[in-house]
């Protein structure tokens, strides 16, 4: 009896072992076939005046708005610290404070040579410029409030990536 049990055993093993096998091999070919994002194609928002919200940036942090009307970043003209790096795409609980004081639902973050300069630049246009910094492995960051009410984290990239 006690060798019936036992071969009994075994085969249960190899038999979960082959459904195991399986559904590893089922996942890696799913993952081969599946779409998936491999990157972050552009920020859309809404401004009461497109135009006016657009020249700020322009004006205020260099944002080189084009006659659509937006402004195109191309990752080859990045800093090589900032090019070495990557975008975040970050659900947040509907009860966090992180973009307090705004009271929009997202917050948008760009990239910048000089955190001190801009943030002084978008002082000097009016902006409400969130008093602390915070200095981290990342680099350095910045918060503001533009024109519109859109909380703004500015991001100066660590020298070493």
């Amino acid at each position: 009896m006690m060798k019936l049990k036992a071969i009994h055993q075994v085969w249960l093993f190899c038999t979960y072992t082959k459904s195991f096998l399986q559904l590893i091999y089922k996942l890696t070919v799913i993952e081969l076939i599946m779409a998936k994002v491999i990157g972050l194609g552009g920020i859309f928002f809404k401004s009461e005046d497109p135009n006016a919200l657009a020249l700020w940036y322009k004006t205020h942090l260099q944002v080189p708005v084009e006659n659509w009307g937006g402004a195109a970043f191309y990752l080859n003209n990045l800093m090589p610290t900032a090019a070495a790096g990557y975008s975040v795409w970050t659900p947040m609980s509907a009860d966090s404070d992180y973009l307090h004081p705004s009271a929009k639902s997202f917050m948008f973050n760009l990239i910048v040579d000089d955190l001190d300069g801009a943030l002084e630049q978008v002082r000097n246009g009016g902006a409400q410029v969130i008093a602390e910094t915070e200095d981290s492995e990342f680099g350095r960051f910045g918060w503001f409030v533009d024109p519109d009410g859109n909380k703004v984290e500015l991001w100066q990239a660590s020298k070493t990536p």
